[in-house]
C-alpha cells in the first residue's frame, strides 16, 4: 500500500481577459482536515468550492489556501458593506466601554472579512462567472501537484522506515542469538557470581544462607 505524507506546497497561476491570479497551497500534518483560505476582497464566494474541493481530494491535514489577483478589474466597484460596517463598529465600541482601549482604526476596519466587496457590473456578470471557474479549474491543478508532493515525500518516508525496521530486526536477531543469553551461560555466571561472593572478606554464612533457601521454597 502507498504511503502519503501530509506535507507539501504548490503553487498554480492562472490568466483571462486582464485578469492574472496565483494559488498557493500549503500542507502541514493535522489529525484531521482543516482547510483555511486567505482570499482577495470580493472573493469569499470561492471559499465552499474550495473546501468542497480539498475534501474531495484530501482526507488529512492542516491546508493553508492563499490566492493573489491582479489586473485590471475595469467594470468592477468599491462597494463598503454597510450592514457589516455597522455590526463590527457597534461590537467594537461595546468591548471598548467594557475593557478600554483606543478605537478601532479605519485600516484595521476595512481590512476585515466582509467590509470590502466588488459589486460587478450587469453586463459583466458573465465575464465573472469565467473568472471564477477558471481561478477553480487553477486550483484543481495545484491541488493535483500537492497530491503528487504528498505520495513523492510518502515513498521516501517509507525507505526510511523500512530501513529502520530491518535495522531493528537484525538487532534483535543478533540479540536472540547472543551466547551470553543462553541458560547454560547464565547458571556459568550465577555459579561464578556466588562463589566469588562466598570468598570475599566477611562472606555470608552458609547455614544461614540455607536456612533462608528453605524459607524461599516453602
Amino acid at each position: 500500500m502507498a504511503i502519503s505524507s501530509m506535507t507539501g506546497f504548490a503553487r498554480a497561476a492562472g490568466a483571462l481577459a486582464g485578469l492574472n491570479w496565483q494559488w498557493e497551497v500549503k500542507c502541514v500534518n493535522g489529525k484531521s482536515l482543516d482547510v483555511r483560505c486567505r482570499l482577495p476582497p470580493g472573493l469569499d464566494a470561492l471559499e465552499l468550492p474550495i473546501r468542497n474541493s480539498m475534501g474531495e481530494k484530501l482526507k488529512r491535514g492542516s491546508v493553508q489556501v492563499s490566492l493573489t489577483v491582479s489586473g485590471a478589474n475595469r467594470n468592477s466597484q468599491i462597494v463598503i458593506n454597510e450592514t457589516v460596517l455597522d455590526r463590527i463598529l457597534e461590537v467594537g465600541e461595546r468591548l471598548r466601554e467594557r475593557i478600554g482601549g483606543e478605537p478601532l482604526r479605519a485600516d484595521a476596519v476595512l481590512a476585515m472579512r466582509g467590509v470590502v466587496e466588488f459589486a460587478e457590473e450587469a453586463e459583466d456578470e458573465a465575464l465573472a462567472e469565467e473568472w471564477r471557474q477558471a481561478m477553480l479549474a487553477s486550483l484543481g491543478e495545484a491541488i493535483t501537484q500537492v497530491i503528487t508532493a504528498r505520495r513523492e515525500e510518502g515513498t521516501r518516508l517509507a525507505v526510511v522506515v523500512a530501513g529502520l525496521l530491518d535495522r531493528i530486526e537484525a538487532l534483535t536477531a543478533l540479540a536472540r542469538d547472543n551466547p551470553s543469553r543462553s541458560p547454560d551461560s547464565v547458571k556459568a555466571r550465577i555459579r561464578e557470581q556466588v562463589a566469588r561472593l562466598f570468598e570475599s572478606p566477611g562472606a555470608l554464612d552458609t547455614d544461614r544462607l540455607h536456612q533462608e533457601a528453605v524459607l524461599l521454597a516453602a
